[in-house]
Formats: C-alpha cells, structure tokens, sequence
C-alpha cells in the first residue's frame, strides 16, 4: 500500500537529488508485489505507467479518518459558531500566524466567534479582532472527536490535490464539518469538487452573499464521499483484495 511515492523539491534540497533513487526503489516495490493499491487516483496512474506493470490492478481508494467515524452528527446550526484548523499541514509555505490570520477573516465573514487550532506547538502571538482564538494541544482521539463535533467549520491548508491521504480532511468529512481549504482548482483529484463537497477560499472570497451558502449540504456532500471510502469500506477492500490474491495464488499452484 503506497501512502507515499518519491519525495520532490527544489534542486537545492536532498529531495531533489534523491528522487530518482526513489522512483526506482518504488518500481522494484511495485514489481515484486502481488497486489498493489494506494490512496489517491494521481498516485495510481503513476504506478501503472512503471515499465513492467503490463497493466496490472492498482486499486485507489482514500484514507479514512483517525478520529472516529460519529453515527449521529448535529445540524449545523446546532454546533457553536466556531471553526477547527488543524495546526500543521500548511502546504503554502506561509507561516502559522499568517494562516490563522486568514482563517480569522473566514470566521469573521461567517459570523464565526471562535477559532480552534489544534496543534502546531505554542500559538503565534496575532490579533483575531472578534474572534477568540483557542489553542488546544495533543488530545485524545475521543477529545478531538467531540470538538469536531461542535464547529460548524474546518479551515484547511492541506495541499487539496492531496486529501485523497488526507486523514484530517477524512476526520472534516466523518464530522459534518463543512470546509473551506486553499487553491484555485475548481475539479480537484479523487472525486471532490469545489463548490459540492467543500469551498476553496478564492470562492468563498468572490462569494458576495455568503449568508446563501449551504454549508449543511457542503457538509452532507463530503460526508456522502467520504462513507464510500470509511473504515468499514476500507477494511473491507483490504480483505477483498487479499481474498483474490490468496484465491489466485493458490489457482495458480495447482495448475502448476
């Protein structure tokens, strides 16, 4: 199962120099396994160009989420008027006071009065005019869960090509949270689309009523995209894929 492929970066960086070396570590990887399978659709498509793969099965499927799947979520005007970001992650370089900042502005524009991070180690010193900024440290599973729970909003600066093996977007998705994340792309990878399933932030900040957004069928929409790929679904692929194997395996001793 490749959650990760090659490392890549600028030609300064040891990832750069190193990717090939990893390419062709991933090839033998895949060469010498009997199933393969990984999450997001762009990885998939990598490895079944690898010379050699004569078309084998690659299954793709996403990541579920590893703070609990609730079997009953509140409506969205039932959570408090606050939004979750988790504290690392930030694909854009940007430092963690600038993100807060950015998702303050979001708060503000949604009548949001609070902002949780979690994570990130010690809070930046920033100013959230009318918003209360609340830090939380490691939590328990449990913990997170139920502060999940009670926002209305997550705010994401994940790479949004990536939330195929996003278990923080997976853990969003498994709470009725609607999200807004950043980029442009308006059809991303692996199913979700902007204004469908979550908002990037360009959208939201062209968005000149925001008091007409749905966010409970964001929600409910990225909810429904994520139940095709929970815990039980995935568990339940990984057994159906070692089942074939084994079945395979052992039709093709006997004819041996």
């Amino acid at each position: 199962m490749f959650h990760e492929l090659a490392a890549s970066g600028p030609v300064t960086t040891s990832a750069f120099w190193l990717r090939p070396l990893q390419q062709w570590v991933l090839r033998r990887i895949a060469l010498a396994s009997d199933g393969l399978r990984t999450n997001r659709e762009g990885y998939a498509s990598w490895l079944r160009s690898l010379p050699g793969m004569n078309g084998r099965e690659v299954l793709a499927m996403p990541v579920f989420s590893n703070f609990g799947e609730p079997k009953t979520l509140p409506a969205w005007n039932e959570r408090e008027p606050a939004m979750f970001m988790f504290g690392w992650g930030i694909y854009t370089g940007e430092s963690l006071a600038v993100t807060i900042s950015r998702a303050a502005e979001h708060c503000r524009r949604l009548g949001l009065s609070r902002l949780h991070v979690l994570g990130g180690g010690r809070l930046p010193d920033v100013e959230t005019p009318g918003v209360e900024l609340h830090g939380h440290g490691f939590m328990a599973a449990a913990d997170i869960s139920r502060l999940l729970l009670s926002c209305r909003v997550g705010y994401s600066a994940y790479n949004p090509e990536f939330f195929g093996k996003s278990s923080l977007l997976a853990a969003f998705a498994s709470h009725g949270v609607g999200v807004i994340c950043q980029g442009q792309r308006s059809l991303l990878e692996d199913g979700l689309q902007d204004g469908i399933h979550l908002l990037n932030e360009t959208t939201l900040e062209s968005t000149t009523d925001v008091s007409k957004l749905s966010w409970e069928t964001l929600a409910g929409a990225l909810k429904g995209w994520y139940d095709k790929h929970s815990l039980t679904l995935n568990a339940a692929s990984y057994a159906k894929q070692l089942r074939l194997l084994h079945t395979t395996s052992n039709s093709h001793g006997r004819e041996e």
